[in-house]
């Protein structure tokens, strides 16, 4: 009776001690992508946070069910870590809750890409930020379109659309001065120059969008960027 017992202690510790390690594991992963992910394959990874996070929760209650408590609370760390630093700030921005002096900008910048059709959720985003500058990379004709219809709000713009991820929208509630196309070099992508006022000061924007660095290839032409 005793060594039953014993055993089921024992396989209960085995199980709780799998399930903390697969947590840590889990948010060790996630941050270290959305930190250090500078090489493509690894950067991939950093966009499931939210994943990550559904997972450890799941795991976390599946640890509560073991009984055993300093485990318990240590799963619960991880999550907490994960969530508070990756996933909460979208949710509860803390430049939300404070006045904007009127030198600051709010500035929002999303790459869509143009299979994403979601453009819905995009401009109710947009909307409810309210930035005054919005910069939007990997668009088509077809993003422009919609994107167009933020001109009530951020009536200043200049775009260039590519049907292979590299077109490229600035929107501006300011007005932009001498906005202008450019590349920066033969192998790099659209990029937008233009200069606008702030406060009384003139203030030189660039807007980019540089090459992915998979390989030493398309390294040169990113940095030149």
């Amino acid at each position: 009776m005793v060594s039953s017992k014993s055993q089921q202690l024992g396989l209960s510790a085995l199980v709780a001690g799998l399930l903390l390690a697969a947590i840590a594991a889990i948010t060790l992963f996630g941050l270290l992508t959305s930190r250090y992910g500078w090489k493509i394959y690894l950067e991939v990874f950093s966009h499931f946070q939210l994943q990550y996070c559904v997972i450890c929760v799941v795991l976390l209650v599946l640890l509560g069910l073991t009984r055993r408590r300093l485990m318990s609370l240590l799963g619960l760390f991880c999550c907490s870590a994960l969530l508070a630093t990756q996933i909460l700030p979208w949710y509860f921005p803390p430049v939300w809750l404070s006045p904007r002096p009127q030198s600051d900008l709010r500035v929002l910048i999303a790459n869509v890409n143009t299979q994403n059709q979601q453009f819905e959720q995009v401009l109710a985003l947009t909307r409810q930020v309210q930035p005054d500058l919005a910069l939007f990379m990997e668009v088509n004709d077809v993003w422009v379109s919609q994107l167009n219809t933020l001109q009530d709000i951020l009536p200043f713009s200049s775009a260039e659309a590519s049907p292979y991820n590299f077109g490229i929208a600035l929107y501006s509630r300011l007005a932009l001065d001498s906005p202008e196309i450019v590349q920066f070099s033969p192998d790099s992508t659209a990029s937008i120059t233009a200069a606008i006022e702030v406060a009384g000061r003139s203030l030189s924007l660039v807007a980019a969008h540089p090459c992915l660095q998979p390989s030493p290839a398309f390294f040169r032409p990113a940095t030149s960027s």
